[in-house]
């Protein structure tokens, strides 16, 4: 079966680009991205970082088009909302509270169509490898 874009066009189909999922890893004090130049795919990417724990994008962009990914730290006005994993695929935290914590019950699924819409209007503060002093929970709360 032939598979040209005009064709995908004509069926009002889009094209899916080289990599439907991207990654990242903290590697010595500094962000490495699956995408850039020589770690394109993931089996290159894995060969160069194999001790690395990978970190899966979840596809959306923040309020200033920053990529987000698995353990980013996001804010919305006050609310702090952490990016992580659970059976099933990404999600953040419901309560602003449960930011504090090792285990949330609580959450929403990032793909959810939703709550992927209120996630893009959040900003992109920290993260779990560079910030985590984040996660300790002040005195005044």
């Amino acid at each position: 079966m032939k598979n040209d874009k005009n064709e995908n066009k004509a069926l009002g189909q889009t094209s899916v680009s080289k990599s439907a999922l991207k990654f990242r890893c903290f590697y010595a004090n500094e962000f490495a991205i699956q995408g850039d130049p020589d770690l394109e795919t993931l089996g290159s990417f894995m060969h160069h970082y194999s001790d690395c724990e990978l970190q899966q994008s979840t596809g959306l962009k923040d309020a200033n088009g920053k990529e987000i990914f698995e353990g980013d730290f996001l804010q919305f006005m006050h609310h702090l909302h952490k990016v992580f994993r659970i059976n099933g695929g990404l999600v953040i935290n419901s309560h602003s509270d449960d930011f504090y914590k090792d285990y949330t019950p609580f959450y929403e699924a990032c793909a959810d169509m939703q709550t992927s819409q209120w996630i893009k209007q959040c900003k992109i503060i920290g993260n779990i490898h560079q910030n985590a002093e984040l996660l300790i929970k002040p005195n005044w709360c």
